[in-house]
Parts: structure tokens; sequence; C-alpha cells
């Protein structure tokens, strides 16, 4: 059996051609099982999560094989991901790095049973935000999830001239300020 240091799986493709040059191509995807236990967070809201509302997360620890696993504990962190840009002048053309802080805004214990989850909840504001979660002496039990509150926009939008930005209802009326 194949072990790995956290989930993760393998995807074998193999492709043939004939002589006339036509490929047949088959896939398979295999699953590579941790070394051992691992934690799962389920996020308990949407995208509706707006400034000022409560952030509530499910975690669970499992054994490989899909066994939930007691434990007592286990730490979690709240960070709140800051991202700026720095700019620079370099042969006469203006650049920027985009620069990415974080800075703890709530920590503690969370007991998980094997048959229910525990749960985490904490306020948050607007912003971009990760969970962190471990285990401790679990090496392979630690998990992160990032999330944002008030306002969702494209990841890879990385660049100081885009504006993270989403409306905050499905439709709008004429007349309607946005």
């Amino acid at each position: 059996a194949v072990t790995s240091s956290r989930p993760t799986e393998a995807r074998i493709t193999l492709r043939v051609s004939e002589p006339g040059g036509r490929a047949i191509e088959r896939s398979v995807t295999l699953p590579i099982l941790p070394e051992g236990p691992v934690l799962g967070v389920k996020k308990n809201f949407g995208s509706d999560l707006s400034d000022g509302g409560t952030a509530s997360f499910d975690v669970v620890l499992a054994d490989p094989d899909g066994t939930r696993l007691a434990r007592q504990n286990v730490g979690w962190s709240l960070y709140r991901i800051q991202r700026s840009y720095q700019w620079f002048n370099s042969d006469g053309r203006w650049g920027y790095e985009p620069v990415k802080s974080s800075r703890r805004v709530a920590d503690g214990k969370v007991d998980l049973a094997a048959d229910s989850a525990g749960k985490i909840s904490a306020p948050v504001s607007w912003g971009t935000y990760r969970l962190d979660v471990a285990a401790d002496g679990l090496g392979s039990a630690r998990t992160s999830i990032t999330f944002t509150v008030g306002y969702s926009g494209e990841q890879t939008a990385d660049t100081p001239d885009l504006l993270e930005v989403t409306l905050d209802k499905n439709s709008y009326r004429s007349g309607e300020s946005i």
C-alpha cells in the first residue's frame, strides 16, 4: 500500500496510438492513503456570511479507512489575511509584488467525538480568513481552510488594479442601489 503524509490521489493515463493515427486513452484515479489520522473541516455557512457574522465549522478526525476517532484538545487558530502591494521602480518601469500577512484573531481547543463532529465558531468581520486545525502528536492530522466574509471574487486576482467584489443579492429592481 502506498501512503502519504496528507490525502492525495494518483491519476494514471495511458494513451495508445494505432498506425492510422487514432489514439485510445484510458485513465484511472487511485487514492493514496494518508499515513495516519486526518482532520476534516466543513464550513457551516455559504457566501452569505456577512460583516459581524459568526463563522462556524464542523470538525472530525478519521483513520485512513474512514473510521471516526475521538480526540481531546484539538487546537485551532483563526487568522485574518491582509493583502497589500509593494511598489517598486526598476529600470524606469513600475512594478509591484503582492504582500500577504496574517494576524491571529481567535484560537481555542475543541474536543472531537467518534460519533459526532466537534464545533468551532468565531465572530468575523469583512475580509479574508484562514482556519488552521491541528491535533498535537499526529503529524498528518492538520488542515486549513480559507474563506471570505462580506465579499468574494476571483482567487487569482492578485493584482492591485483588480477589485474583488460580488453582489449582495441575486437580482435588483430598477432604482435600487447596488
